[in-house]
């Protein structure tokens, strides 16, 4: 598992939540990602990351590709990633 650097900004944070969310790549970065933001919301940063999120994820394309192939692929990087 990758560590987050130092102090990436939020908007990198929500980046990293972004590309596991449309792609299904980095889950464990994802993670930290989210767990830093709340971390970050709860001592008072005021960065709307739920929003931004929300945005960046409408301004993805959509697929076209049918449901049961995007699950074989993602299949295969999983199979990919455990070596």
């Amino acid at each position: 598992m990758t560590e987050i650097p130092d102090k990436p900004s939020s908007e990198a944070l929500s980046a990293m939540i972004v590309t596991y969310r449309s792609l299904g790549l980095f889950k464990d970065e994802a993670k930290q990602a989210m767990t830093e933001l709340a971390k970050r919301q709860d001592e008072g940063d005021d960065f709307d990351f739920e929003s931004f999120i929300d945005a960046k994820l409408n301004e993805v394309p959509k697929s076209d590709i049918n449901s049961d192939v995007s699950k074989f692929l993602r299949s295969l990087s999983f199979i990919g990633s455990s070596k």
